[in-house]
């Protein structure tokens, strides 16, 4: 049980520290619903159409999902918006073209997940739980679902259920900079084999 929780607080910290570096402003979209704007972005539509959230949870999907993000994404994120009606052609086409862009990155995105064996309605409950997964590039998500796996001796469907089911957010970080220091510095204090350290980690 220590080291699951010391497992589940590394992961817990470093998504503390993305939150608050990205959302340091507000994004747009959250501004202009302030307002009382009915704005809405890419991802609060995808939130909303392809995952089946209710509006107030695709709104709050789309501010955790840019706030997650790096900045660069963020900022792709934050100008995907459906092109206001007094737009002109040129800033119509800008706009429909962001809007678009960030769709099919949102969906590469699902389809990530699927590939770790997750089912529609198990991504559509992750996403629900946690939206930040969908601020996780297909990259970052392969890179940590292999290493991990690895690591902790996981076939997919294991894995799944131990990790992804349970820790989402464990898709999102670096093993070589997040998850391997925690888990070998935890090794070494108790002086466990890898056999005994996985144990620990799983319950």
């Amino acid at each position: 049980m220590r080291a699951a929780a010391l497992y589940i607080l590394a992961c817990i910290l470093y998504e503390a520290t993305v939150y608050n570096v990205t959302a340091l402003a507000p994004p747009p979209t959250l501004a202009a619903r302030s307002r009382g704007s009915p704005l809405r972005g890419a991802i609060a539509d995808f939130a909303a159409d392809v995952l089946g959230a209710k509006p107030e949870e695709a709104e709050a999907c789309e501010d955790r999902v840019i706030a997650a993000s790096p900045r660069a994404t963020a900022q792709t994120f934050r100008y995907a918006v459906t092109p206001p009606a007094d737009a002109d052609d040129d800033d119509r086409e800008n706009l429909a073209a962001r809007y678009a862009e960030v769709t099919a990155m949102l969906q590469d995105r699902v389809d990530a997940l699927k590939a770790l064996g997750l089912t529609e309605a198990e991504v559509r409950r992750v996403a629900a739980r946690v939206p930040e997964v969908l601020s996780y590039s297909p990259a970052v998500v392969a890179a940590a679902s292999a290493a991990q796996r690895a690591r902790l001796e996981l076939d997919e469907a294991a894995f799944k259920k131990r990790i992804v089911l349970r820790l989402p957010q464990a898709l999102g970080l670096r093993y070589d900079r997040d998850v391997a220091p925690a888990l070998d510095a935890l090794k070494d204090a108790l002086g466990l084999s890898e056999s005994e350290l996985r144990q620990l980690v799983l319950g």
